[in-house]
Order: C-alpha cells, then sequence, then structure tokens
C-alpha cells in the first residue's frame, strides 16, 4: 500500500530557493493533502446507522515494510447510495485513513481532512457489501490511541467535500499555468466555504490566500493585496501571532511585494516571518533556511549586500540552497536524450522514479509553502513550508518499456 506516488522531475540539485527569490505560498485548505474524494451532488435517502470504534495502533498492529507506519483494519456493512462521513480522530499521532470497497478498490483516502492532524472522508458508496477503513499514521513508528467515526452524510459535508474536489482541481491547473481555468473554480470554492464555515475559519482563510496567489500569477496585484491581506489576519485572530500558518501568510504577502518592487514593505514582513519560525521551529528547520534566504535576497535587491551575504550563509549551513535549474521532462525520450549527453557536466539528479506503463496519482497539496504556500503538508508529513522539488507530484512520463530499461542502464 502506498500513500501517494510521484511523477519525475530532473535536476543538477535541488534547495530551499533559487536566486533568492521570495518563496511564495499555496494552501489548500486543511484538509487537501493526498485527499482522494469520492464525489457526491445529492443527499441519499438511505439511513446509515453511526458507528463509533475506539481502537489502539501498537507494536502488535500490523505494519508497513515501505513507510515503517502501523496500520489496523476494520470493516463495516455498506449500502449503494449511502453517503457517509468517515472521521478518524486521535491526539496522539498524524491520521492517515483509507477506504476500500467490497471489491478491494481504494475509494477514498485522506491525511489532515479533519480538524488539526487529524482525518475525514467524505464519500457515495458504489455498491453494497463489506467496506475496509484502514487506521494509518502519516508518519513512521507513530501509535497511540484514536477514534473511528462513521455517520451519515449532512448536506454542509456534501458542499465541503465538493469544495475540497474543486480545490484539487485548482491546484491541478495552478500547475500546468492554467490560471484562468483556476480562478472560477477557487472562486466557487471559496464562496461555499464562506457560506458554510462563515467568515472566520483556517479553511477559508486557506481559500484566499488561494485565489490571492493564482491572482498574482497573472499579474492581478491589487486583486491578490487585500484576500492576503485577510487571510493573514484572520489567521492571526483564529491562530495567536506566532503560529506556522500566520508567517506563512508574512511571508506571501512579502513576496506580492516584492514582485511589485515594494521592498521597504516587504522586508518587515519576512523579518517577522522569521523571527516567528525561528521561534517556534528552532534554528535548524528548512522553514528557518527558507526565511533567511528570502531575507536576504530583499537585502540584496536593495544592494545591502553586507547584510544580505551573513543570512545566505546561515541558510545554506542549515539547508542546502544552491541556484540549480531544473528541466520538467515531457517524455522518456527526452530523458534518454539527456543522460546521453553532454557526459562531462555534473550528472543530473533524478527526482522519483519514472512510471512508463501507470499514470500517476496526483496527490493535491495542503502545503503553505511547497509548489507555491508550503504548494504544507505535500503536503515531512510530506511537511513542506519550504520548497523541495522531490516533492512536487507531477504525471509520469510517456515512454515504453525499452526506454525506461535503456534509462536504467
Amino acid at each position: 500500500m502506498r500513500k501517494f506516488r510521484q511523477g519525475l522531475f530532473l535536476a543538477a540539485g535541488f534547495g530551499v530557493a533559487g536566486l533568492g527569490i521570495l518563496l511564495p505560498e499555496l494552501a489548500w485548505g486543511q484538509g487537501e493533502g493526498y485527499a482522494l474524494v469520492a464525489q457526491a451532488k445529492e443527499i441519499s435517502e438511505t439511513d446509515f446507522e453511526t458507528i463509533q470504534i475506539e481502537g489502539r495502533l501498537d507494536s502488535s498492529s500490523q505494519k508497513l515494510d515501505d513507510d515503517d507506519t502501523y496500520f489496523n483494519v476494520h470493516t463495516f456493512e455498506g449500502q449503494a447510495g449511502e453517503q457517509i462521513v468517515i472521521d478518524l480522530v486521535s491526539s496522539e499521532f498524524d491520521a492517515y485513513l483509507l477506504l476500500s470497497d467490497p471489491e478491494g478498490n481504494k475509494i477514498a483516502e485522506d491525511n489532515d481532512g479533519g480538524d488539526d492532524s487529524n482525518a475525514r472522508v467524505v464519500v457515495t458508496l458504489t455498491a453494497t457489501g463489506t467496506y475496509e477503513i484502514v487506521v494509518n499514521t502519516y508518519k513512521p513508528e507513530e501509535l497511540g490511541n484514536y477514534t473511528l467515526n462513521l455517520r451519515a452524510a449532512l448536506p454542509e459535508d456534501i458542499e465541503l467535500a465538493e469544495a475540497k474536489r474543486l480545490n484539487q482541481q485548482v491546484l491541478q491547473f495552478y500547475r500546468e499555468g492554467k490560471y484562468s481555468e483556476a480562478i472560477p473554480l477557487a472562486e466557487q470554492a471559496l464562496a461555499i466555504r464562506q457560506r458554510i464555515l462563515g467568515q472566520q475559519h483556517r479553511d477559508v482563510a486557506s481559500s484566499l490566500n488561494n485565489l490571492a496567489r493564482l491572482y498574482k500569477s497573472q499579474g492581478r496585484y491589487e486583486e491578490a493585496e487585500p484576500l492576503y491581506r485577510q487571510a493573514l489576519e484572520m489567521r492571526k485572530q483564529l491562530l495567536g501571532q506566532q503560529h506556522r500558518d500566520v508567517a506563512s501568510s508574512l511571508n506571501n504577502l512579502a513576496g506580492l511585494y516584492e514582485s511589485q518592487g515594494r521592498y521597504e514593505e516587504a522586508i518587515p514582513l519576512a523579518e517577522q516571518a522569521l523571527a516567528i519560525r525561528q521561534r517556534i521551529l528552532g534554528q535548524q528547520h528548512r522553514d528557518v533556511a527558507s526565511s533567511l534566504n528570502n531575507l536576504a535576497g530583499l537585502y540584496k535587491s536593495q544592494g545591502r549586500y553586507e547584510e544580505a551575504e551573513p543570512l545566505y550563509r546561515q541558510a545554506e549551513e542549515r539547508f542546502l540552497v544552491k541556484n540549480y535549474a531544473f528541466t520538467y521532462l515531457t517524455s522518456g525520450r527526452d530523458l534518454l536524450k539527456l543522460t546521453n549527453s553532454n557526459p562531462s557536466q555534473e550528472p543530473p539528479l533524478i527526482i522519483a522514479n519514472p512510471n512508463f506503463e501507470v499514470p500517476a496519482e496526483i496527490a493535491s497539496l495542503d502545503n503553505e509553502e511547497a509548489g507555491g504556500e508550503e504548494v504544507e503538508r505535500l503536503t515531512s508529513s510530506i511537511d513542506n513550508r519550504s520548497i523541495d522539488i522531490s516533492q512536487i507530484p507531477s504525471p509520469s512520463l510517456p515512454g515504453t518499456k525499452d526506454e525506461g530499461e535503456a534509462i536504467g542502464k
């Protein structure tokens, strides 16, 4: 069982940032990290009896060899057409939940779709029979007590699941640079969340951030700024001044100002983001390295080289920060050409495995600074508040078995 499969990126090296540029952040809400959402449009009339299961992951639980995580399996009887909510709640580990249908096909999975680090799926059952729930952890070797709750879905559950599905589409369009297609979907997701969750909710802040990021990508800075500001103020009120998401929002707004050449306004925001991250994450965290690099880039843009240099050095000491170009390859043939050319140059680093026959699963990001805000959890857990190219999912490369074997030689 694999939680996700990534495609292929190619680079000579990778790190927190390149060229001293501020890393923007793309937040996809509390539950968009690795969520496979089973689509539901209408509430079914079938009653589903509430089920609650208390359990514990311990050394006697089954264990996945590929990622050293423990898991338990629970079953329940379901009928075709029933729409249900499954919540996996634990205060002792980062919950990961998978659901399989009576034929053994995975139909839903989630990492952080519930509150905090809990998991939630909203699903329409496709067949009558015995369904299997896998209670798993996101991180290796985690143990602890948990509660599994199953209940009938309410109308607002269905709508919020639709907002999540829209955000996953938005994310895919964003990766493909299709901002015009992404924006109306992001606006729709924001409207759903505002209507159901109200104006002061963490997921609303994430949707505001998403839409602002898309506007920024189109150069629509005047439209992006108030949304970034709303997300920042909302996070301060909901989470407090010294929270990781607040630092992410500060970084976003600083990045917007940097794009406009408004360095005097960007610098204090970047300094605040750095101070928060140093305080809550310590000196050796990659987010701190990212903030050091960001602030150094702003100082450099103003010609403040003596202030920029020590920050660059600190960032490089804490995390690999190199200025490398990377190329996304579209076929196995491209990879063959690259690996067989320029043998005197440093060999390229292949990040993740190419798959020449099976389409890649697209992992969605709840990451507020990877691929764009942690583009927060790609989503170590994957826990990216700073960009790591190896953690950006992408489609598998088309090609043939022969080409794949040739590359492997």
